[in-house]
């Protein structure tokens, strides 16, 4: 099994990461030992140990305020080459394609998974690998691995760390998933995305992110 570690950013939302992303891993079993929360600032940091516990999350860090500012520096915080398993704050679980319908992914099914990614990207030469773009629709999912240009949404995704060969400049960040994708493709000429595996999130609602 692959020592990759969950990294997490997030801004002023300690409780819907709490309730969202943090249970889900714990649902999965994820240790917190392996979970690096990177927050904007130590006023953030203070605001997020309030509210978790050491037994919730191995590792507070700060980092810089911004989605672009922070995802680069977290490339930059780890050593080039290690693994690396990015979640947003508010990923609710995860769907998984049973015949021609979605069900739950049980609780022990997740770190496989992961496993297996990384272990399909060694495998065929790529770098980022993610899961199907949408969750609530069977209808356009396959159980099959791909390993040609498909867009490997921002909230959920792991890569072999690129250092500062990869970096986004993106503005707002808002489509900085977009950015990524296609400089991971220039650089590997493949990806690999689950397109029987689809996590549970709000891209464009609710308070703070995007």
């Amino acid at each position: 099994m692959e020592s990759w570690k969950i990294v997490v950013p997030s801004y002023n939302r300690p409780d819907e990461f709490k309730s969202k992303t943090l249970a889900t891993l714990k649902f999965h079993e994820i240790p917190a030992s392996r979970i690096y929360l990177f927050v904007a600032s130590e006023e953030q940091k203070a605001v997020y140990q309030r509210v978790l516990s050491t037994e919730d999350v191995g590792h507070i860090i700060v980092g810089e305020k911004g989605l672009p500012e922070i995802r680069n520096f977290i490339f930059n915080y780890f050593p080039i080459g290690t693994p690396l398993v990015s979640f947003d704050d508010d990923v609710r679980g995860f769907v998984i394609l049973n015949g021609d319908k979605l069900r739950p992914l049980n609780a022990n099914e997740l770190k496989p998974l992961i496993d297996l990614a990384f272990s399909e990207c060694k495998r065929v030469g790529a770098n980022l690998w993610g899961d199907y773009p949408v969750h609530t629709n069977a209808y356009w999912m396959s159980n099959t691995i791909s390993f040609d240009l498909k867009f490997i949404k921002g909230s959920f995704w792991g890569c072999y760390n690129p250092g500062v060969e990869i970096q986004i400049n993106i503005g707002s960040g808002e489509k900085e998933d977009y950015m990524r994708t296609v400089k991971f493709w220039e650089r590997d000429g493949k990806l690999v995305r689950f397109n029987f595996l689809a996590h549970k999130t709000v891209t464009y609602g609710g308070s703070g992110g995007l």
